[in-house]
């Protein structure tokens, strides 16, 4: 059980550029199929899963990992107003529709932090390099669990303080295409104040594991859509198979483009 910080703004709010901490929120990691992969092989993978496992679930991983979130609720005119040429040539033209039709979007950030990627180097240099890709999986895995709980939250709130529900979720730079699109979410919200995340001139995050999204927000509940990464490994990605992908009612047997 990790423990989740969530921070939400209002960018036209009374008091914008202001953001209010949520009670912090357990966040579980379901390593169930992780652990049914790698409990079928040879000894001496077993006893590297187990060593994982002893070293996931104790007190000093707790202290390395640091759960943060941001959802910043902004008027959908000022994305369009100052990305309008990213937004055009790196989206495609499902999120185009639904962002004409969308009033309010909520832009998300979220991270564990990087300490415990310098622990996964550690392991690696120590030889330990099946237990630093576990470790790197599940980190992953517990990115994939912040952003369906920020997505709940964005649910209630849209719904309490705006009559608003989510439409589609957009992963800019999932894969290789619309990165360009990730600096919207640091330069419309407090995310890099409050998160501590940072972007590269390649629109690279730092702490590597970070992520960022943009739900667009609509009149009408419907079944909430995401954009899968792009290309899109079907049921061959890893985090597909483990539990953790974005977008697996967009997920097929075929690679897109």
């Amino acid at each position: 059980m990790k423990h989740f910080t969530v921070y939400v703004e209002n960018r036209d709010g009374p008091t914008p550029e202001t953001f209010e901490k949520l009670e912090d929120t357990p966040i579980l990691v379901d390593l169930e199929k992780l652990a049914n992969q790698y409990r079928q092989k040879s000894t001496g993978t077993r006893k590297a899963f187990d060593s994982f496992l002893e070293f996931w679930e104790s007190a000093s991983c707790e202290e390395l990992l640091e759960p943060k979130g941001l959802i910043g609720f902004i008027p959908t005119g000022r994305l369009i107003e100052g990305f309008i040429d990213t937004i055009h040539s790196g989206t495609g033209q499902n999120f185009q529709q639904f962002l004409g039709k969308s009033p309010r979007t909520a832009l998300m950030a979220w991270t564990i932090g990087d300490t415990i990627e310098k622990k996964v180097t550690e392991f690696s240099r120590e030889g330990n390099n099946l237990k630093a890709l576990l470790i790197d999986v599940a980190a992953s895995l517990l990115l994939n669990e912040m952003h369906l709980k920020l997505r709940e939250i964005v649910r209630e709130r849209a719904k309490s303080d705006f009559g608003l529900y989510p439409m589609l979720d957009h992963y800019p730079g999932g894969g290789r295409k619309g990165s360009e699109l990730i600096p919207a979410v640091f330069d419309l919200t407090s995310a890099s104040k409050a998160l501590g995340i940072t972007l590269n001139d390649q629109n690279i995050m730092n702490p590597r594991k970070s992520e960022c999204s943009i739900l667009l927000l609509g009149d009408e509940e419907r079944e909430l859509q995401n954009t899968p990464c792009i290309p899109c490994l079907g049921k061959r990605c890893l985090y597909y198979q483990l539990g953790g992908c974005h977008a697996s009612d967009k997920v097929n047997e075929k690679v897109t483009s």
